[in-house]
């Protein structure tokens, strides 16, 4: 579980944007994503490279430069509630 955490990248900056692996990597049953704040990863949640099911994603804001949240490889019912991925005018924050 990963719970009230925020992440920062503040060495992101244009043209010159680091291609950072995930910020978060769910791998499992039951991965738990809460309360969550990214600033400018290039890649923010992924709940689909490796197997998963049962995943909860909720109350995460970010500002992800390349994806925000990757879903595939579910072998059961994932949530995702209350998710904002907003990219800050196609740039990367100062």
């Amino acid at each position: 579980m990963v719970r009230n955490v925020i992440v920062h990248y503040p060495e992101q900056t244009l043209p010159e944007v680091v291609a950072y692996p995930w910020s978060i990597r769910a791998d499992g049953e039951l991965c738990q994503i809460l309360d969550l704040t990214l600033t400018n990863p290039y890649q923010a949640i992924d709940v689909g490279t490796k197997w998963n099911e049962l995943h909860l994603v909720r109350n995460v804001f970010a500002c992800p430069l390349k994806v925000g949240v990757y879903v595939d490889q579910c072998t059961d019912i994932g949530r995702i509630e209350n998710v904002h991925s907003t990219p800050t005018s196609g740039r990367a924050w100062p």
